[in-house]
């Protein structure tokens, strides 16, 4: 058994003194649930979520919002990173670099999915009120859907949105 509650002043991403972290959690016999709390200027964000390893095919659960994310400001002070040769977490910083302006927030979002693999996978994700900005450029949605349907056969894959809709079905491995 592992409980957990611990509180940071700032934890340093990239240099980045993410600060006023909050995280409290357990974890017993294959079950475990946690919160976390993000209020820092350039990010602030709330999420909860829970596991269940013990069913043959596995729970996750996560609920989150995002007042807001500004990480183009968050990892401004990082050098400019070449574009040949990067791997990792330096490709998103190269992508902050050259859309300098990137905000994002979201009102909440919901995940609830049972499998241990993409090809047993079931479940929905949700987002509401989602806003993303990159060069001055605005996208809104009132809503983002997708739910996954695995019957042991096919896999199901629908996706709504105020953009657009498409629906999959496949017996493919995916």
């Amino acid at each position: 058994t592992a409980d957990v509650v611990a509180q940071f002043s700032h934890i340093n991403i990239k240099n980045y003194p993410l600060r006023n972290l909050y995280v409290k959690g357990n974890y017993a016999q294959k079950k475990g649930n946690a919160v976390v709390k993000i209020h820092d200027k350039y990010c602030f964000m709330e999420a909860e979520g829970s596991m269940n390893l013990l069913l043959k095919d596995p729970s996750y659960h996560l609920s989150a919002e995002i007042e807001h994310f500004y990480p183009s400001k968050m990892f401004q002070h990082v050098p400019v990173i070449d574009s040949v040769n990067i791997k990792g977490f330096d490709k998103i910083i190269r992508y902050l670099q050259v859309n300098n302006e990137v905000i994002l927030s979201v009102n909440s979002l919901s995940c609830d999915l049972n499998g241990s693999s993409l090809k047993t996978m079931s479940g929905n994700v949700f987002i509401d009120g989602i806003n993303f900005t990159q060069k001055s450029r605005q996208l809104e949605a009132d809503r983002i859907r997708l739910v996954v349907l695995n019957d042991g056969i096919y896999q199901k894959y629908h996706f709504t949105s105020d953009f657009f809709n498409a629906y999959l079905s496949t017996n493919y491995n995916i």
